[in-house]
């Protein structure tokens, strides 16, 4: 079973923090966005643009506002050099990995 699927199912002491659900928020987000301009670009008439046209404005509205305070909490850093934000990545990747073995 995943760290996640544990945190989620209180089975263990590690508890989601704000920046892991904000960042996955994030990540949620962009998706459905891609998803509602894929879908509006193959709509057929106007009232159905129209109508996805809106689920897309609000997804990007909140998704403008979910990365205001990413950047505000200063859980991402988009101004870092690539190398320095893929070695963040890293360290990143092998906390999680260190906390699923510690929890196996």
């Amino acid at each position: 079973m995943g760290l996640i699927l544990r945190n989620l199912m209180g089975m263990t002491d590690i508890k989601l923090n704000d920046q892991v659900i904000a960042l996955s928020t994030d990540l949620a987000m962009k998706s459905a966005a891609n998803t509602y301009l894929a879908a509006n670009l193959r709509a057929t008439t106007p009232e159905v643009r129209q109508f996805i046209a809106g689920l897309l404005t609000q997804k990007v509205t909140a998704h403008d506002s979910l990365t205001a305070l990413i950047l505000k909490k200063d859980w991402a850093q988009p101004y870092i050099s690539p190398t320095e934000q893929m070695a963040h990545a890293n360290q990143q990747s092998n906390w999680l990995l260190n906390q699923e073995q510690q929890h196996k």
